[in-house]
């Protein structure tokens, strides 16, 4: 079993549609009809996410988001997981094309690990390019409390810090 966070609120929309949360909240990716849009401006949308409860394990972190790009030229967009200000993780660039594609990434257990409220957890969707850039769909899923298990052994590889 898993527990998903889902987006909830609006923190900041840049240049994204209003609102921009209620549009990409779904259980399973809408194309068709509930979306939120970008115009080519490159602004970064921040969303807040539902609440799940820390699972206490530091396996099975996994942010997927669903986007695509209108036009012929480059576009890219970048999703990352914050707790308030502070950067969780991150995809990195990923590359859009005409046809919605699902990205994912899943945290390593250092990134899992740093996240101290998980009731403060919020997407950043940093795209680039002057293509408009739509996205449909995003969701954090974490194990389940009742999946309680032990933290994997303390080794000497340290985490690195994001900062």
């Amino acid at each position: 079993m898993a527990q998903y966070a889902r987006p909830d609120s609006d923190i900041a929309l840049g240049g994204w549609s209003n609102p921009s949360w209620s549009r990409i909240d779904e259980v399973v990716a809408d194309d068709a009809t509930t979306r939120t849009q970008e115009l080519g401006g490159g602004t970064v949308l921040k969303v807040g996410l539902s609440n799940v409860q820390d699972p206490q394990v530091s396996t099975g972190h996994i942010v997927r988001f669903r986007a695509h790009k209108s036009g012929d030229g480059a576009a890219t967009l970048n999703g990352q997981l914050y707790q308030g200000i502070t950067l969780i993780a991150g995809s990195g660039a990923q590359t859009l094309t005409t046809v919605y594609k699902t990205f994912a990434f899943t945290l390593t257990g250092c990134e899992a690990d740093a996240i101290s409220d998980p009731t403060d957890l919020r997407l950043w969707f940093t795209p680039t390019g002057l293509q408009d850039v739509t996205l449909t769909w995003a969701e954090l899923e974490v194990p389940d409390v009742a999946a309680k298990k032990k933290r994997g052994p303390i080794t000497n590889i340290p985490c690195r810090r994001w900062g």
